[in-house]
């Protein structure tokens, strides 16, 4: 897999050290700080076939 970096900005290219493919387990146990903060429950609905009903609003801090 390959991960386009051309597009982050600074701050987004300052605090990112790897690019990792995790399953949502994976995600949910991990250590890491993974941004956006709470990313996991947001993709439980897309990842299992469904369509969130409202967007959603995910924070970068």
């Amino acid at each position: 897999m390959h991960v386009d970096l051309s597009g982050p900005e600074e701050l987004e290219r300052s605090l990112k050290d790897v690019c990792c493919s995790w399953t949502l387990a994976e995600l949910r146990a991990t250590d890491e700080r993974v941004l956006p903060a709470g990313l996991a429950d947001p993709l439980e609905c897309p990842l299992s076939g469904e369509v969130p009903s409202e967007p959603v609003v995910m924070f970068w801090d």
